[in-house]
C-alpha cells in the first residue's frame, strides 16, 4: 500500500519545522507497523487549517488520492488533517470513492464504516470548536491589550521598536519623517 503522510502545524514561529518533524516520524512509525510504504510526505508547516487559506501540500494530497497515487493516508490526528467540518466532508467523499485508508497515529477512525465516519465527524466538529475558542481567546486578549495601550506583538518586530517596545530612536525618526511627507502629500518614500 502506498501511502501518504500528512503533517500539518498552524503557527511556527521560529521557523524550524519541529512540530511537524515530530508528527511525521510519529506517522512513519505507524505506517511501518502497518506495512505500507511511505510514497509522499505533505507537509503544511505554519499553515492554519481553520483560515481561508489555501493548504497547498493538502491540496497536492487530494490530487494523488484522486489520481490514484497512494492509497492511504497517515495523519497524527484528525485535527491535523482539518479542522473545518466541510472540508472533512469533502475528504470523506473522496476516500469513499477511492478506498482510501486513514491512519491515524491518536487512534485510527475507518471511513469506511458509517460509526467511523460519525467518529470523524464528531472530532471534526470537535476540533472546530477548538479552532474557534482559540481565535475568541486571541481576539479577547487583543482588545485587552489595546485597551490597555499596550501595542499587539506580531511575529516580526515593529519597525521603531526594539523587542521591549522601547523606542528605537533612528528608526522613529525615518516613520515620524514618512508621516510628516504623508501629511503634506508628498510621498513618504
Amino acid at each position: 500500500m502506498q501511502a501518504g503522510i500528512y503533517v500539518r502545524i498552524s503557527l511556527d514561529v521560529a521557523g524550524e519545522g519541529l512540530g511537524v518533524q515530530r508528527q511525521e516520524e510519529l506517522c512513519r512509525a505507524l505506517v511501518e507497523r502497518k506495512g505500507w510504504t511511505v510514497a509522499e510526505v505533505y507537509r503544511d508547516n505554519d499553515v492554519s487549517a481553520s483560515k481561508d487559506r489555501e493548504r497547498p501540500e493538502y491540496a497536492r494530497m487530494l490530487a494523488d488520492i484522486e489520481a490514484g497515487r497512494i492509497g492511504a493516508v497517515a495523519v497524527y490526528a484528525i485535527d491535523r488533517l482539518t479542522r473545518k467540518p466541510i472540508e472533512l466532508e469533502h475528504f470523506i467523499d473522496l476516500v469513499e470513492r477511492h478506498g482510501t485508508q486513514l491512519a491515524n497515529v491518536a487512534g485510527d477512525v475507518q471511513l469506511d464504516t458509517v460509526q467511523g465516519r460519525l467518529t470523524a465527524r464528531i472530532m471534526g466538529s470537535v476540533a472546530r470548536a477548538e479552532a474557534e475558542n482559540i481565535g475568541k481567546r486571541v481576539r479577547d486578549q487583543k482588545r485587552q491589550r489595546a485597551a490597555s495601550g499596550i501595542p499587539h506583538k506580531g511575529r516580526h518586530r515593529l519597525y521603531g521598536y526594539d523587542d521591549g517596545w522601547a523606542v528605537v530612536e533612528e528608526e522613529a525618526e525615518h516613520v515620524r519623517e514618512a508621516f510628516r511627507r504623508r501629511a503634506s502629500e508628498l510621498s513618504p518614500r
